[in-house]
This record gives structure tokens, sequence and C-alpha cells, in this order.
């Protein structure tokens, strides 16, 4: 799960992570806590480009939440 700080809405965060880290996504919306957007995102690639995508997009304020389905 990411979450979105407001300030962050102009900035395409989701476009960098797939063009520029090689990601694949599955995007589904989720009941958004307290002034943040959240999204369920299903990534699919090599998990250094997750890694690094991750890393990138933390860098810039986004919360990301690790969760399994089972």
């Amino acid at each position: 799960m990411l979450a979105f700080p407001e300030e962050l809405s102009p900035e395409p965060i989701i476009d960098t992570l797939g063009q520029q880290f090689n990601i694949e996504m599955n995007l589904n919306p989720a009941e958004p806590p307290e002034e943040e957007d959240w999204l369920v995102i299903e990534l699919t690639g090599q998990a250094e480009d997750i890694e690094a995508g991750l890393a990138w997009a933390m860098s810039k304020g986004v919360r990301a939440d690790t969760i399994s389905i089972d």
C-alpha cells in the first residue's frame, strides 16, 4: 500500500515508478485514512527494480506499507 501526502498529488509518482524502474502495476483504490490518499498496488518486476522504485518514492515522501495477500 502506498500513501500519498496531499502535496505530492501533482507529481507523476506512479508513472515514474513504471517508466524509470520498469515496474508493472495493478492499481486498486483503498479507503483513505485521515488526509492521505492510499492505493493498494500490486507490483510486478525484478525485486531490485521494485526495491529501487519504492526507495525513490519514499525519498519523495510517499509512505509504503507491505501487505501480503494469501
